[in-house]
C-alpha cells in the first residue's frame, strides 16, 4: 500500500520577491524548471509564462511548474513558494497532473499552509520535520 508513496526532497521553501532579486530587467530570461515549483502569488504581478502560456499574476494566483516546462515571468512578481524533487510515486504523479495555474477556493487556508512551511523550513525546532 505505501510502496507508492515516495517522499519529496525539499529544495527550497521561502518568499520570492523579484524587486530585491531582479532591480534592473523587466521579465526573467526563459528557463528549463529543474524540479516541481509550486508558487503561491501574495500581490499582484506581472505575467508568468509557463511553456506557450501566459497567465496575468494576481493574488492568489497558485502556479505549478513542473519539471521540462519551461518559464520566465514578466516583473512584478511576489509569492510564497516551495521547490520539491520528486520523481516517482503517488506525490509525483499526483503533482505530474495538477493544473499549471488556479485560484485555490480558499486561498488563506493555503496561505497559512505555506507560511506554516516557510517558518519550520527558516527556524527549525522539534516539530519542523513533522510540518514540512
Amino acid at each position: 500500500m505505501f510502496e507508492n508513496i515516495k517522499f519529496p526532497q525539499i529544495v527550497g521553501i521561502g518568499v520570492f520577491d523579484t524587486a530585491i532579486r531582479f532591480d534592473d530587467i523587466s521579465e526573467t530570461k526563459k528557463r528549463n524548471v529543474t524540479f516541481f515549483e509550486i508558487d503561491l502569488a501574495i500581490e499582484d504581478g506581472g505575467i508568468t509564462h509557463i511553456n506557450e502560456n501566459d497567465e496575468p499574476i494576481r493574488e492568489n494566483l497558485l502556479i505549478c511548474a513542473k519539471p521540462g516546462y519551461h518559464r520566465s515571468t514578466a516583473l512584478p512578481y511576489r509569492c510564497y513558494y516551495i521547490h520539491l524533487a520528486v520523481k516517482s510515486g503517488e506525490i509525483h504523479k499526483i503533482l505530474s497532473q495538477a493544473p499549471d495555474f488556479c485560484y485555490p477556493k480558499d486561498p488563506e487556508e493555503f496561505k497559512k499552509i505555506f507560511l506554516s512551511l516557510i517558518n519550520a523550513y527558516n527556524f527549525p525546532d522539534d516539530t519542523s520535520e513533522l510540518v514540512i
